[in-house]
């Protein structure tokens, strides 16, 4: 059973929660754009000793480790199996502009461009209608003239408060005669499972869930009251979201999300409560409300 390192202001709680947990991507400075990044839904899955390897062909493309957490190297970067950073999917090589209102700047086959500020292992991004920074990237320098960035940084998030999780089994029966003209059949006893789920939430949180589970198909790993370790599959919500208002005012310390952050300068991470994040606090200020979410699931 997965122990799941939960750090508080005075503590750190070894937990073994129910709990459903998926990955987004985005930028080094913010949490994410809440949605699966799209080439994690065709990754290849296998379990490899107590982690978990999402893989293309032979590469892995994002590991996990046994407390549920992405696996780091030595610089706060997506690692594989053998500790080291990973490239695929995942970075862009930019390279130099010499020339025009940008020179100095750096900038992929795509046009993005991205400039080194004074911060090392950093970059920003340009918008280049405006000439403004944007969000922030990780990045190292492979020569004079390009850069290698970050593009997708990988966010890992579990939910939890649950009011329902309840996951079923279907049942594929084949149906066929015998010689004798009698019926037989032959029930496929693993079919595809079904997840109910309803949990509480306040404001911030609910605008969260709700363009997560939004999406066409989502990649996730959960361990449900019935389940002895992690599982995983690719779903899709078999009918509408609901949503109850029980209160709209008040704070009730009801936020549905713990997210892994590192401890700075090193490659330890724990889950925090995602409220108790100072670059959240600052970004997500309304807190306040109790609702009550729920959607149906079905693996594709």
């Amino acid at each position: 059973m997965i122990s799941i390192y939960h750090k508080k202001e005075d503590c750190i709680e070894e937990a073994n929660p129910c709990y459903i947990r998926f990955v987004t991507g985005g930028s080094a400075s913010d949490f994410g754009d809440w949605k699966t990044p799209s080439h994690l839904l065709s990754a290849d899955i296998e379990r490899a000793g107590t982690d978990l390897a999402l893989k293309r062909g032979a590469d892995d493309i994002l590991v996990f480790t046994d407390h549920a957490q992405i696996k780091l190297d030595a610089n706060g970067r997506a690692a594989n199996r053998d500790g080291n950073g990973i490239l695929v999917d995942c970075t862009e090589v930019f390279t130099k502009i010499t020339a025009g209102s940008y020179a100095g700047d750096y900038q992929n086959s795509s046009g993005r461009i991205m400039r080194l500020p004074v911060t090392t292992g950093f970059c920003r991004e340009v918008d280049i209608a405006t000439g403004n920074l944007l969000e922030r990237y990780r990045c190292d320098i492979i020569n004079d003239t390009e850069i290698r960035v970050w593009i997708i940084e990988y966010h890992n998030y579990l939910i939890r408060q649950f009011l329902q999780f309840d996951v079923s089994y279907t049942e594929i029966a084949n149906t066929y005669q015998n010689e004798s003209g009698m019926t037989i059949q032959y029930p496929i006893r693993q079919g595809k499972r079904k997840i109910a789920l309803k949990l509480e939430t306040n404001q911030n949180g609910l605008e969260h869930l709700k363009t997560f589970f939004q999406q066409p198909e989502l990649l996730l790993f959960y361990q449900s009251p019935t389940d002895a370790a992690e599982q995983y599959g690719r779903f899709r919500k078999t009918a509408d979201i609901q949503i109850q208002t029980v209160s709209r005012n008040h704070s009730f310390d009801n936020h549905p999300f713990l997210y892994q952050l590192e401890v700075y300068g090193t490659n330890t991470t724990y889950f925090w409560s995602l409220p108790e994040v100072p670059a959240y606090q600052q970004k997500y200020s309304d807190s306040s409300g109790i609702y009550e979410f729920s959607v149906s699931l079905e693996e594709v």
